[in-house]
């Protein structure tokens, strides 16, 4: 076996240990599939950032939500296990259960799976410690594949 082959086999089972641990973040059925929010959006998100991995994974970025006929700035970072390559996302979605500007900041956990090579899409859904859940689609730009799981700061940006 290739130092390669077996770099990437134990790659692989961190994040799978880490993407079950995750499963309390996210919403599932009595069936085990995920549920996604359900209900009218709260407000809608949009975010842009880098990412860069080398089995720890590293994002930072900004954005801004939409709540109430107001937009408020972000930004956010982000550390995690599982992946390597480096890519930078653009993100547009929305927000659920957002009763108070107050409850969006805060830590948010996510687990992924994904590849870009050149570009890449697929669906985000985070939630936070207050109730908070976004569902976002990411388009991607770069060389990376990712799994495993992350936990995500998010701050307000004061102008």
């Amino acid at each position: 076996m290739s130092k390669f082959t077996k770099f990437a086999a134990v790659l692989f089972i961190i994040a799978f240990i880490f993407g079950c641990a995750s499963s309390k973040t996210s919403k599932e059925s009595s069936t085990g599939s995920k549920q996604l929010p359900s209900g009218t959006p709260s407000g809608s998100i949009h975010w842009e950032g880098e990412e860069f991995s080398a089995i720890l994974d590293g994002a930072w970025g900004h954005g801004t939500v939409d709540f109430k006929g107001k937009v408020y700035k972000f930004k956010s970072t982000a550390v995690g296990v599982g992946g390597f390559g480096g890519q930078k996302i653009s993100a547009t979605g929305k927000v659920y259960n957002l009763k108070n500007i107050s409850d969006f900041p805060g830590k948010y956990n996510i687990a992924r799976a994904g590849a870009t090579a050149a570009m890449g899409a697929g669906y985000w859904y985070i939630r936070n410690n207050n109730g908070v859940e976004i569902v976002m689609k990411p388009e991607s730009e770069g060389l990376a594949l990712s799994l495993g799981l992350s936990g995500i700061t998010v701050q307000m940006v004061n102008e």
